[in-house]
């Protein structure tokens, strides 16, 4: 008799992304994924739908990451320009990570922010503060969530 509990989604393993070449999907992380550990991404099957968690990017502003956040906060009304601004002021920050979810239609459908802090204390730690946790109304309930937890803690130590 079996008696190990029955797997469930949220214990799946995250598994490095690299999208097919020939499939139209070269350019789908901009070659990030590719093994990179600088900027990796994972494939997450999801109910049957494959998700890609990576960090954020800065064509990520026409895939609708602004949409996302206005489900979770004011938002304002935010530039392409404004936006890339913003976008290389966060990229330089190492301490600073912004992790989304794509679908393979290439829509951002949920995002989350992971602020490294460094300490002094415990012989110069440092902690993750996790915040901006949102996902599409279409994508709740499938413990997204949890598995940003999951991405976001992987992607602090690389």
């Amino acid at each position: 008799m079996n008696t190990r509990p029955k797997q469930t989604a949220h214990d799946q393993p995250l598994t490095p992304y690299s999208p097919p070449v020939d499939s139209g999907h070269a350019n789908f992380v901009n070659g990030l994924s590719q093994g990179s550990s600088k900027n990796p991404s994972w494939l997450v099957e999801v109910e049957s739908e494959a998700l890609v968690f990576r960090r954020l990017e800065e064509d990520d502003y026409e895939k609708g990451y602004l949409d996302i956040l206005m489900q979770l906060t004011s938002v304002g009304d935010i530039s392409k320009e404004t936006f890339s601004q913003q976008f290389d002021l966060i990229r330089r920050n190492p301490d600073y990570v912004v992790i989304v979810v794509e679908n393979l239609a290439g829509r951002i459908v949920a995002t989350a922010t992971l602020l490294i802090e460094r300490k002094f204390i415990h012989q110069c730690s440092s902690v993750g503060h996790i915040e901006d946790v949102v996902v599409d109304k279409a994508y709740r309930d499938r413990k997204i969530g949890s598995r940003y937890v999951r991405c976001l803690c992987v992607t602090s130590c690389l």
